[in-house]
């Protein structure tokens, strides 16, 4: 069960969640860790719930979201529907909260037969990910003997109903039916002793087309074996999509340790999209207590990445180069120098979309107006169409600068949110309306506008939404922050 208490200036968060007579607690006034409180029968642990419920209630928290145990969690084929998710709640690029089970009614698992293998067949559903494709292979593994080529053809000749958020489609369903064993022993193990919280998995064809990992105080304590159990999963032969949660428990979080990993199984022939820091925050950690570390080899693991999305800090990146990435993100508290530098002096022929959160210099932010003169000069990411510098203490000097730039005429998309713009920016924007106009979107929201600049520069195409007061104490200089510093 999940409180939340509004505050002036943060909403504050609460957990709790019971399994059997254990009681498991996050409180993110004492720094988002877990306290563990066990307990002889489970009624008393019941009794203690309720009793740490209400006084939160009394506090003035309330109730956001309450978790239903599965009660039938034990079998394996329960466990991997457990672990599914449906693609509606899987955005491209977006980060996965966790959700509730996907009802699937109760199969009987078939015992797995071995899978046969055909390069060239594989190679081409890679290249072209089409029915036509997978037909070709589900009549190959027919005439192999393998069983999953009728599998593969019932799952794209009964794909489901459209709303698959009211029900699954077949795909999964028959997957986890056929053969749950298909999703490799070392997965099954960490499913069948509780890690099914570990996962969540879109399959598609009969096999895993997107995948979450990460740890938690309510799952494994180590990413890397899960990882590598799912790397090594016949079903992730065609992954497409990764993203990797929470990586550490008892330290700081970082992401350095699983490069390793990732190397020794590259090339990772399929995946187009990786999430590095796919966690929710300030619920299970604050984007600045994670730190990165040089992930710079991580791309090079992925030769057909079309999306790199990274969030944390203390991030290093080395000399960034990749013919096929069109999407890189980077959501920081404070993007240190070399971070920046290695996404400004990046060679990424087919860049059309860049994101950056600056942060904080208080959280290492360190980028300066002059960083960024290759870019807005046109010098650089020649496909580049949406830039979105987010987060940033130098929102005023960002919008002066695109407005005289040779970069801004060629995008469709401008966000400058979350940052510190005021009255010096508005003032640009207002008198360079024509610069501005050909964009699609001009996003200005979350920042520090006024009403009267706030209303003049609104638009069907510039979104001002709302905007943040002016921090004042007494005794203390008025003070302009970004959204995102811890």
């Amino acid at each position: 069960m999940r409180l939340e208490r509004r505050g002036f200036l943060r909403t504050r968060k609460w957990q709790i969640e019971r399994e059997l007579a254990t009681l498991r607690i996050v409180d993110d006034t004492v720094f988002g860790r877990p306290s563990v409180e066990r307990f002889g029968t489970e009624q008393a642990a019941l009794d203690r719930f309720e009793a740490l419920v209400q006084r939160q209630l009394d506090q003035g928290y309330t109730v956001v979201a309450r978790h239903e145990p599965d009660p039938d969690p034990h079998p394996l084929e329960a466990i991997l529907r457990e672990a599914t998710i449906a693609p509606e709640d899987w955005a491209e690029g977006s980060f996965i909260a966790p959700p509730a089970p996907i009802p699937i009614p109760p199969a009987i698992a078939l015992e797995p037969a071995p899978a046969a293998r055909d390069p060239a067949l594989e190679a081409a559903i890679i290249d072209a990910d089409e029915d036509a494709t997978w037909r070709v292979y589900a009549d190959w593994l027919l005439a192999q003997g393998d069983p999953l080529g009728a599998h593969i053809n019932r799952c794209m000749d009964d794909p489901g109903p459209p709303d698959r958020s009211a029900e699954p489609g077949q795909d999964t369903e028959q997957t986890i039916r056929a053969r749950p064993a298909w999703f490799g022993e070392a997965l099954c193990r960490h499913l069948a002793r509780g890690g099914h919280n570990c996962f969540r998995l879109e399959l598609r064809r009969g096999f895993i087309h997107r995948a979450w990992v990460g740890v938690g105080w309510d799952r494994e304590p180590d990413l890397r074996p899960l990882l590598a159990a799912l790397l090594d999963s016949p079903a992730a032969r065609f992954l497409r999509g990764l993203q990797l949660g929470l990586a550490e428990l008892d330290d700081v979080n970082h992401y350095e340790h699983l490069v390793p990993l990732l190397r020794e199984r590259a090339p990772l022939l399929a995946l187009e999209e990786l999430v590095v820091g796919a966690f929710a925050y300030p619920e299970e950690t604050e984007i600045s207590w994670t730190e990165v570390g040089d992930i710079g080899a991580l791309p090079g693991c992925c030769p057909r990445l079309r999306s790199l999305r990274v969030r944390g800090g203390q991030i290093e990146l080395g000399r960034l180069a990749h013919p096929t990435l069109e999407r890189l993100t980077i959501e920081s508290g404070g993007l240190n120098l070399s971070a920046l530098r290695s996404v400004l002096d990046a060679e990424l022929p087919r860049l059309r979309e860049l994101e950056l959160w600056l942060g904080d210099a208080g959280y290492g932010a360190e980028a300066q107006l002059h960083d960024f003169d290759a870019l807005f000069g046109g010098e650089r990411f020649p496909a580049l169409e949406v830039l979105r510098l987010r987060n940033a203490e130098i929102s005023d000097e960002l919008a002066a600068a695109l407005a005289r730039s040779k970069l801004l005429p060629r995008l469709r998309v401008l966000d400058l949110s979350m940052g510190t713009l005021h009255a010096p920016g508005a003032a640009v924007l207002r008198a360079q309306r024509d610069r501005f106009a050909h964009l699609e979107r001009l996003d200005l929201r979350d920042n520090y506008l006024d009403d009267s600049d706030a209303q003049a520069l609104a638009s069907p195409t510039v979104l001002t939404g709302e905007q943040r007061q002016v921090y004042v104490h007494p005794g203390v200089e008025p003070a302009r922050y970004v959204s995102v510093g811890e």
